[in-house]
């Protein structure tokens, strides 16, 4: 999710026109993925969406983090290269 969020904020971002349509199909096809709970055409809380995206983009964050920390741990020990 938390690739997805940046792709959504890089697209808005670099839009030229002040106004226009948005394509959000591939970050809704990514939440329904990732929760079941948002996976059907009912209605939600705007505040249990925000609680739980903000929850799965911390998730994602802590685990490149560690994995970016294993990486360089086993460089700095002989492991890389």
């Amino acid at each position: 999710m938390l690739y997805e969020l940046h792709l959504l904020f890089k697209n808005l971002s670099g839009n030229k026109k002040p106004r226009g349509a948005f394509n959000h199909k591939r970050f809704i096809l990514a939440l329904k993925a990732s929760n079941a709970l948002f996976d059907n055409d009912e209605h939600h809380d705007s505040h249990e969406f925000i609680n739980w995206l903000l929850d799965k983009v911390h998730e994602d964050f802590l685990k490149a983090a560690s994995a970016r920390a294993e990486a360089n741990a086993g460089r700095r020990n002989g492991g890389g290269g």
